[in-house]
């Protein structure tokens, strides 16, 4: 669901920002579903989001559940007033180094939070960056908001990296691709980065997405 204006967009996002649990509900609840999906692993399974995107990334990680993998980018870091649980994904943060949303206590309380839950976590900071980093339409740094060429190489390269290493050598799954190429460049840019969570049918022999 998204909103007209980004006054609404907060508006939708605020009840799940003040209460947590309802928010790992409605997460949990998800997730749930996700698995009963005959196309899902369920032994590979990660969660990846954007702004409001990372936080559900990472509030799904702190409720406990044995997901292999969250990553948030420049994601809301606060821990809001839900309890962090065991974290048993692997946790992956990218965050812009002048991102006003999140101020450097923020910062600083995310770090102490993960050492204090025994995270296997990684916090990847981009200088210059703003919020929205990876948004080619961000454009108002006035309001702290600004694509990043560079941070959103960077950022491309550490989500690849990570979901490597925590469900599947994804070059391995994209040379298995032999209807439609995948492992070409454009493909590689536009689904294995951004979509890959999205894409279960890559992990099989042959892609059936439709060219």
């Amino acid at each position: 669901m998204l909103g007209n204006s980004a006054q609404e967009n907060a508006a939708m996002m605020e009840p799940f920002v003040k209460d947590r649990n309802i928010f790992r509900n409605r997460l949990n609840a998800a997730l749930n579903a996700l698995k009963e999906l005959a196309e899902v692993d369920k032994n590979k399974i990660a969660i990846m989001g954007y702004c409001f995107g990372g936080m559900a990334a990472l509030e799904l990680a702190r409720s406990g559940k044995n997901i292999q993998g969250a990553i948030s980018i420049h994601g809301l870091l606060d821990q809001g007033n839900a309890e962090t649980n065991a974290i048993n994904a692997k946790v992956l943060a990218l965050h812009g180094s002048l991102d006003p949303m999140v101020p450097i206590e923020t910062l600083n309380a995310f770090k102490q939070e993960m050492h204090d839950a025994n995270a296997d976590w990684q916090l990847h900071e981009y200088g210059n960056a703003m919020h929205a980093f990876t948004n080619e339409l961000a454009d108002a740094p006035e309001l702290g908001t600004l694509y990043n060429k560079d941070a959103d190489k960077r950022s491309a390269k550490a989500i690849n990296n990570f979901l490597d290493d925590v469900i599947v050598q994804i070059s391995k799954i994209l040379q298995k691709c032999s209807s439609c190429k995948v492992s070409m460049d454009p493909h590689i840019k536009n689904f294995t980065i951004k979509n890959v969570l999205r894409r279960p049918e890559l992990s099989l022999p042959s892609c059936k997405y439709p060219h």
